[in-house]
């Protein structure tokens, strides 16, 4: 990343310590981010890691709404190093497009301690958009961009969760 900008085209793996925050970006329109772990102490002099929703703000292309605009986001799983930062992404960004896989929500949800605060937002914003999907595909169209998600693979308690029946993606 130069000039606080994303590349053309690339990859940019963000100073986040522990955890991950991947940016894919595949052309100027067109931008994915692969977990995330936005860090508070980013602001602090001299420190060492990043801001990344800060800097996505500032560099991802606009929408047709004028926001910045992510083509994707993807949850690889649902620890705090790897969603940190979600709510305040979902409140500043267009995401066009979530994925998920089911199990994320039962394994973190049994694990101690629970969901942390941005999986339980992107655990909402998941059911919200499968409600939206069906009630596209209900009237006969495509979902909008903002209300898309992806559903990758199965869950054993799958019939648990607001997307029983959803058709996932392979």
């Amino acid at each position: 990343m130069t000039n606080g900008q994303l590349p053309g085209q690339g990859i940019v793996f963000w100073p986040v310590g522990t955890g991950d925050g991947t940016t894919i970006v595949i052309d100027n329109r067109h931008v994915v981010q692969v977990d995330i772990h936005d860090m508070v102490s980013a602001d602090e002099e001299g420190a060492v890691v990043t801001a990344v929703v800060d800097r996505l703000v500032e560099s991802l292309p606009k929408g047709v709404d004028g926001r910045p605009y992510l083509t994707a986001f993807v949850l690889t799983h649902a620890d705090k190093d790897h969603v940190l930062g979600f709510r305040d992404l979902l409140k500043r960004v267009t995401i066009g497009e979530i994925w998920a896989t089911p199990r994320l929500w039962r394994e973190q949800a049994e694990a101690e301690g629970g969901l942390c605060p941005d999986a339980e937002a992107f655990h909402q914003e998941a059911a919200r958009r499968v409600a939206a999907v069906r009630k596209a595909v209900a009237a006969g169209r495509e979902p909008a961009s903002g209300d898309r998600i992806r559903v990758i693979g199965y869950d054993v308690a799958q019939e648990d969760y607001e997307y029983s029946g959803f058709r996932p993606s392979t």
